[in-house]
């Protein structure tokens, strides 16, 4: 899994409303990956999130990986400062 975030496509860099990403190891866990994203704002996410870049942007994930839903949750900030 670290190959393929290491070598992803960065298909997300040119969604509209993109700032940044972040992947994250856990060190008590390596096979445990956290994404970290922002956006200018939610429509822009959403609109990411449901498009067809988004589907295209998984093609290099490893076959048979099975994400667990109690891992699998998206979270939502508001940022507020630096």
């Amino acid at each position: 899994m670290e190959v393929a975030f290491k070598n992803r496509p960065h298909l997300v860099e040119q969604a509209s409303g993109f700032i940044r990403m972040d992947v994250l190891q856990k060190q008590e866990d390596p096979d445990q990956f956290w994404l970290y994203t922002q956006w200018e704002d939610e429509k822009s996410y959403e609109a990411w999130h449901t498009s067809h870049k988004y589907q295209e942007s998984h093609t290099g994930m490893p076959k048979g990986l099975k994400l667990l839903s109690e891992y699998t949750d998206i979270k939502k900030f508001n940022y507020l400062c630096s």
